[in-house]
């Protein structure tokens, strides 16, 4: 097997590196790539060596490429499309260059543009291609959170369109189930949101008077906060937690116990719930309005917790009080895609901020 090198994708993790490699190594000889998002051209010279001599023809496309795309590109097989992916699209539909064996969406993240990006290209996808989304992360560092490549992603999934789906680090990917006809609409999108804000608002809402956190400590009591359990929550170990006298568990995910151990120490699925980052993120939103002086008392850094707690209400203040996820368990009808996408990118902000006020409790690793 080849040894891939000096490939600069600078916006990738090593292990990225290597999934995306393994992915484009599973287009057939003679097949086609079609990537959105060149940058600095990175992905597509890692691509471009991964399927060496197996004349595989990529294509590239970006409405502004770094300056350094050309550079990195020179000397390869991969053609460098200069313009908005939906416009190439048009110009794809009227060539002899169907169909894909694999699309990689990785460009702007707005909801409007990821959606955009996936409807322009989804429908040239061979039955069983890859269709492969970077950025599906929605904590990626504490930094910008990329909560619209969560929703339109989820949404592709929610609708059955790719089977054999797997998360690696920031991508997700999967084999298209057939031909790929619909487009991803604003009402799609809101039912995705829709089904989020129901999930957080019911974990919000649970009666906590029995509930076991299996966490560390800092966790369980911001736990403790969002369900205003204040001094009677519990903190036990996992042989504890399996206790079948307990109601059910509350634990956090990556850093908690992964839930097959919950199972294999007897505590039934029903039991159980995983708070993801993102999840905390939004019932933290909740904690700072029902209990802040409990949490106040219980981060690790005051100084941070009451600059950030500010900032997020400076913010709130700024943009309303009817936020994600209450004006979502009735979803808007009507709404446009750009309107929709114009308040998730305010969503992308505001988790940004409740994510590093966060880690003021709990250094989480998305």
């Amino acid at each position: 097997m080849k040894t891939l090198h000096h490939i600069p994708c600078t916006q990738l993790w090593k292990g990225e590196q290597s999934v995306l490699t393994e992915l484009a190594r599973r287009v057939p000889s003679g097949g086609t790539i079609v990537e959105i998002g060149t940058a600095e051209g990175g992905t597509a010279l890692l691509m471009d060596q991964a399927t060496e001599g197996l004349n595989v023809k990529i294509f590239t496309i970006d409405i502004a490429p770094s300056p350094g795309a050309s550079r990195n590109l020179e000397n390869t097989g991969v053609k460098s499309i200069t313009g908005a992916s939906a416009d190439f699209a048009r110009t794809w539909r009227n060539t002899p260059n169907l169909p894909i064996d694999m699309l990689h969406i990785d460009g702007g993240h707005t909801l409007a543009d990821v959606c955009a990006d996936f409807n322009s290209w989804a429908s040239f996808v061979n039955p069983g291609g890859l269709v492969v989304f970077h950025d599906y992360d929605p904590m990626e560092r504490g930094g910008l959170a990329h909560f619209a490549v969560k929703i339109c992603v989820d949404t592709v999934l929610r609708l059955g369109t790719l089977k054999d789906v797997r998360q690696q680090y920031r991508f997700i990917y999967g084999t298209t189930n057939g031909p790929v006809r619909s487009s991803l609409t604003a009402r799609d999108c809101c039912v995705t949101l829709s089904q989020l804000a129901d999930r957080i608002a019911g974990i919000r809402e649970m009666d906590c008077s029995r509930a076991c956190f299996v966490a560390d400590d800092r966790f369980a009591f911001l736990l403790a906060g969002i369900f205003r359990a204040g001094e009677d929550v519990e903190i036990a170990s996992p042989h504890e937690a399996a206790d079948p006298e307990r109601e059910y568990v509350v634990c956090p995910h990556p850093n908690g116990l992964p839930v097959e151990i919950l199972r294999d120490r007897g505590i039934p699925d029903g039991k159980t719930t995983i708070i993801d980052s993102l999840t905390a993120c939004y019932l933290l939103a909740h904690a700072l309005e029902v209990n802040y002086p409990y949490l106040y008392e219980h981060t690790s850094s005051r100084n941070e917790f009451i600059y950030w707690a500010e900032v997020v209400s400076m913010f709130n203040h700024a943009f309303g009080s009817r936020r994600f996820p209450d004006n979502f368990l009735n979803p808007p009808v009507n709404m446009s895609l750009e309107e929709l996408s114009s308040f998730v990118a305010g969503e992308q902000v505001r988790l940004s901020l409740l994510s590093r006020l966060l880690k003021t409790f709990v250094e989480w690793t998305p």
